[in-house]
């Protein structure tokens, strides 16, 4: 989950204290993301309404709903 063939590569190797829209801007896609906020511990600036979903405002409905429950 961590590395990827995208723009972003290893999650792991990203700056700490990235929000959702900058790595957007980078090309994350949105598992990517997810796998950047687990790795920082979840941060709160990352998931606005606290409720273990991140970066909603940033990445299409479509796309978190697929993500988590499909």
């Amino acid at each position: 989950m961590f590395s990827s063939c995208s723009p972003v590569g290893d999650v792991r190797a990203l700056t700490a204290g990235l929000f959702c829209r900058d790595l957007a801007a980078r090309g994350a896609t949105y598992g990517e993301a997810v796998a950047y906020w687990w790795y920082y511990n979840r941060p709160a600036r990352m998931d606005a309404d606290n409720n273990g979903i991140p970066c909603e405002t940033v990445y299409s409905t479509a796309t978190v709903n697929a993500f988590w429950f499909s």
